[in-house]
């Protein structure tokens, strides 16, 4: 892709509009695949993750921090997703060890809880956070 993107740009500037056109579709027709195939690839890994869970506990492993958030919305603002009988959801998002910098999911959790005002808690040694709904 960085290919056709520097050789759009070539050609652009040699005034060559139409091969510069050729070669921008080009990187947008792979971005538009690599986008599916993340999406794919997301699907797959929380499907694969979350197989004979019990209700309310949602593994968010191996998803990129947009994807967690996704499923954490979904998870919290559908009546379809049940939470677990004492009116939680454990989202369990890794301590962060595999992960370059750290932990990821786990932050963006933390504070998508913070700013909605919902009380959640913190088990690290799990790499868990438990967000409680409003009775």
């Amino acid at each position: 892709m960085k290919e056709a993107q520097n050789l759009a740009k070539t050609a652009r500037r040699r005034g060559d509009h139409r091969t510069a056109g050729k070669y921008r579709d080009a990187v947008i027709t792979h971005r538009e695949a690599t986008k599916a195939f993340d999406a794919k690839a997301a699907e797959m890994a929380f499907k694969e993750n979350n197989k004979g869970r019990k209700q309310g506990v949602i593994d968010l492993h191996g998803l990129y921090v947009s994807e967690a958030m996704s499923r954490v919305k979904l998870a919290l603002e559908s009546k379809s997703v049940a939470p677990r009988p004492d009116n939680t959801f454990r989202f369990i998002t890794g301590r962060g060890a595999h992960s370059p910098g750290g932990a990821k999911i786990r932050p963006a959790l933390q504070d998508f809880c913070t700013k909605k005002g919902l009380k959640h808690s913190l088990d690290s040694s799990q790499g868990m956070v438990t967000v409680e709904l409003a009775a």
